[in-house]
């Protein structure tokens, strides 16, 4: 007689309380998944509530909480979950990331292991680096400065032999980037 293993236990949503440093409070000032909608699409990004829901089940963006609202269970999240979303249809795009890649990344991209950001209401949201810097932020700056190492070359007729920008937060926690990068610097 065959037996049939018991079924696998369900995964653990990851809201967006798992998506912050352990320990932190809560933000108070919540908001609807209509409202993140709203938001997404003031600053360009056309997203139905059923695709919000859809990255949520797949991890790109972190599951809402369910509490009592206005009369009824609504579904909430902190504003800078709005922050999170929006990157979601620049990582399919230009990252070449599946959907299902795109909320590791996300986590995975802003803050170093020590970082605690603080948001205007008071909640702590952290994270975990990797490579160095944000692939994301490493692409844009090396553009960024080969743009004005280009736009520098034109305008002068002088080449520019190195660039260096070094952003450092409060806590001395910083990004580097170079032009050109270290690699492909000939001996100054």
């Amino acid at each position: 007689m065959a037996t049939t293993a018991p079924p696998k236990p369900k995964p653990k949503r990851k809201t967006w309380r798992d998506w912050m440093v352990p320990g932190t409070p809560e933000p108070t000032d919540l908001i609807t998944r209509d409202e993140v909608i709203a938001r997404l699409r003031r600053r360009g990004v056309k997203v139905a509530a059923r695709t919000l829901a859809h990255w949520e089940s797949v991890g790109a963006t972190p599951h809402p909480v369910r509490r009592w609202r206005d009369g009824a269970p609504r579904a909430l999240y902190p504003d800078w979950v709005v922050d999170i979303a929006i990157q979601v249809p620049h990582f399919l795009r230009y990252e070449g990331l599946t959907l299902s890649e795109v909320g590791d990344a996300l986590r995975g991209q802003l803050w170093p292991p020590d970082a605690v950001v603080l948001l205007p209401d008071g909640s702590r949201f952290g994270g975990t680096f990797f490579g160095g810097y944000p692939r994301i932020l490493g692409k844009l700056t090396d553009a960024a400065l080969v743009s004005l190492a280009e736009n520098y070359c034109r305008a002068t007729g002088v080449p520019i032999r190195h660039i260096a920008i070094q952003v450092v937060d409060d806590r001395g926690t910083g990004i580097e980037t170079r032009y050109p990068p270290p690699d492909e610097r000939q001996s100054e």
